[in-house]
């Protein structure tokens, strides 16, 4: 597979368990330079760097936020809701990637206009083929929306 611009393709990984985080991580480092992953561990950190703050001052933004729903602090669902109030952050996409099965989050996040929904699975193949899958599709054949 190619893509279809040649540039680093950068996924914004909000997840508070560091197991899972690294699992994502070291499942994305096989695809190489082409594909950079910046880990925050809560919400509150999320919005920070999604909003440039401090210490986020000279941050990208990223061209997928791959948002856990059940954090501490701020949840999956305040971030998502507080990114559609700011016209440059509603137009990331967002991929709700979490362990709930619930209708009522599912129910939840596309209302808040979230592009994809994945219950993460537990075992460890079928994770590295999640991970494989959102790769294949958000880093080499979505076109993301231009600046």
């Amino acid at each position: 597979m190619s893509k279809i611009a040649h540039r680093t393709t950068h996924f914004l990984l909000v997840e508070d368990d560091d197991d899972q985080a690294n699992l994502f991580q070291m499942s994305m480092a096989r695809v190489g330079s082409e594909l950079s992953v910046t880990r925050m561990r809560n919400g509150e950190e999320a919005l920070s760097f999604l909003k440039q703050e401090h210490p986020y001052e000279n941050a990208e933004h990223p061209d997928l936020v791959l948002m856990d729903l059940n954090m501490p602090r701020l949840s999956g669902h305040d971030v998502i809701a507080e990114m559609n109030t700011c016209p440059a952050l509603s137009m990331i996409p967002v991929v709700v990637l979490t362990s709930s099965d619930d209708d009522a989050d599912r129910r939840r996040a596309y209302a808040a206009h979230a592009s994809g929904y994945v219950v993460k699975p537990i075992e460890f193949g079928e994770f590295r083929n999640m991970v494989n899958d959102i790769e294949d599709f958000w880093a080499q054949w979505n076109c993301p929306c231009p600046d």
